[in-house]
């Protein structure tokens, strides 16, 4: 990632969110991780101040945000969900302006409880990997109307969605991401071109990357992302993405956190793990009306907490073993609904 695109995406990434010399810019990511580092070189850039903050003192965010006078946090899911049982606890003032994030989006619900007791914040939805940064982001004026999408690209970048024979695929339509512009990096270190496949030459010379992400484009040129490559699945002929699933799951209040584990094969158990105070078959009743047949979890594993990777991400595979030890204890599969009784206890 050579200096040149480095500063096209803090431009750009900038241009969209507005950064100000008064702004005081909370860091709980690793500066090892992309949107971490980032956050640095936004401060250098505006003249903000950065704020760093360890995971150890994750009890204590809340002060840190008013002692420092906190006006803009970047979020991972984890923080989201953190930050908002945290001020649904304590109801601290703060003068938070901008929520935006990295990893992962917050669930819809979460998220919309942040915004109410964060008053005056906004939220900005972004998509970005780390061979360009950020690839688009959505004005916070359109959340409200658009929740679902990532917003538009970012200024000197380009995007398209394709079949899987190239063709460029009209408005609604599922393909993969491809971006090219400013903020694309020349490839992968000690590789040789030829072998680095995400990457196809325009005829202008300039590269383009293909994602390996699902989404689409609507009528507007706003992006909806559905998918990382690896989070795609085929079940019962269906075609879908495991982040589809978990983002149902988080619309229903009382459900923190979710995360669907990818089925071993295709007509394997589909598993859901959730963080909730309901029980598993309130969680599979609400998630009936949100979801088709097809991506209707078999199984809900109720969770204490969700285990994380360095970067704050969902560390999927700590997350099975949980979901195995549980179902060695407990039946989480819902029973048909002719055979149960109103009497008969909820899985745990």
């Amino acid at each position: 990632m050579p200096h040149r695109q480095v500063l096209a995406a803090v431009r750009a990434v900038d241009a969209c969110l507005g950064y100000r010399a008064d702004d005081v810019v909370l860091c709980r990511l690793p500066l090892s991780f992309d949107y971490g580092l980032y956050q640095a070189l936004l401060c250098a850039q505006a003249g903000s101040t950065l704020v760093l903050v360890e995971r150890s003192g994750d009890r204590a965010l809340l002060s840190a945000i008013e002692r420092h006078g906190v006006t803009i946090v970047p979020l991972v899911p984890s923080l989201a969900q953190m930050l908002t049982l945290l001020q649904r606890r304590l109801r601290r003032p703060t003068g938070v302006r901008l929520f935006t994030n990295t990893g992962a989006r917050p669930g819809r619900a979460v998220m919309s409880e942040l915004l109410e007791l964060f008053p005056g914040a906004v939220f900005a939805s972004m998509y970005g990997m780390t061979e360009c940064q950020r690839i688009s982001v959505l004005d916070p004026a359109l959340y409200e109307a658009h929740p679902d999408s990532v917003g538009r690209p970012i200024p000197g970048d380009h995007v398209r969605v394709v079949g899987a024979d190239g063709r460029a695929l009209g408005p609604g339509e599922v393909g993969e991401i491809v971006v090219w512009g400013s903020t694309v990096m020349d490839g992968y270190w000690g590789i040789l071109p030829e072998e680095q496949n995400r990457y196809v030459r325009r005829p202008d010379g300039s590269l383009e990357l293909h994602t390996g992400d699902r989404g689409y484009l609507d009528a507007a040129g706003l992006l909806y992302f559905v998918g990382r490559d690896d989070d795609m699945i085929k079940r019962r002929g269906v075609r879908m993405g495991l982040t589809e699933i978990e983002d149902a799951a988080e619309r229903i209040p009382g459900v923190t956190a979710a995360v669907a584990l990818r089925p071993e094969h295709e007509d394997a158990a589909l598993q859901l793990a959730v963080r909730t105070c309901h029980s598993p078959e309130e969680v599979r009743r609400r998630l009936a009306r949100l979801l088709d047949r097809a991506r209707l979890p078999d199984r809900i594993i109720p969770i204490p907490s969700v285990p994380l990777t360095a970067n704050g991400k969902p560390d999927r595979e700590a997350v099975r073993r949980l979901c195995a030890a549980a179902a060695r204890d407990h039946d989480t599969t819902a029973p048909p609904a002719q055979t149960r009784t109103p009497h008969e206890p909820a899985a745990v």
